[in-house]
């Protein structure tokens, strides 16, 4: 009889963890089912997520371009990052430079290559310059490190605000759209960012 309950304790464990696993295995399956049903990943190949961002370390930089004036609507106490070149004067609005991706803008101005660089957690604005002639700098921002933009120079990483980067720094002024404007009625203004 002994003999008998052991064998039969035997099989109800064998029982029980067949059980188990049945119910593991269906759960295991239904997920698969319902996993076969959710659409691709729409951030997998978009330079704005997170994820995307996370997988490249480095973001992509939007095409940046200028108009004029007259083309221009803005709040007169928008805050705008200027600098001049030659006797060109440019506008950079912090608002067109505060999205994901669209802190840096690096182009050549008349031949002199000029990065202008803006970090709205921090507030940084910092102007960079390369020789005249010269190709635009390669700088391109990482993401956000202890709360300050993240850049790469050359393929190396730099904090936007290290004294380390290997440029040298570029005159710029902070002021409110309405006074530039009036004071500076030929110049030039950074357009909203227009990702492909």
């Amino acid at each position: 009889m002994t003999h008998m309950k052991r064998a039969l304790k035997g099989v109800g464990i064998i029982v029980i963890a067949a059980a188990i696993a049945w119910v593991i295995m269906d759960l295991y399956e239904s997920q698969v089912r319902d996993m076969s049903h959710v659409p691709p990943d729409p951030t997998h190949d978009d330079p704005n997520s997170a994820a995307f961002l996370t997988i490249s370390g480095e973001m992509e930089t939007p095409d940046r371009s200028f108009t004029n004036i007259s083309e221009t609507e803005m709040d007169d106490d928008t805050e705008i990052i200027t600098i001049q070149v030659g006797d060109q004067h440019y506008a950079f609005p912090k608002n067109r430079m505060d999205g994901q991706g669209e802190h840096i803008v690096s182009e050549l101005f008349d031949d002199q290559p000029l990065a202008v660089t803006y970090c709205n957690e921090s507030e940084c604005v910092r102007v960079f310059k390369g020789p005249v002639g010269g190709d635009k700098l390669d700088i391109s921002q990482q993401g956000l490190e202890n709360g300050s933009l993240s850049v790469f120079v050359d393929g190396v990483q730099y904090l936007q605000e290290s004294p380390d980067i290997p440029y040298d720094e570029y005159e710029f002024q902070l002021t409110s759209w309405g006074i530039w404007k009036t004071e500076h009625p030929t110049g030039l203004v950074l357009t909203v960012p227009e990702w492909e």
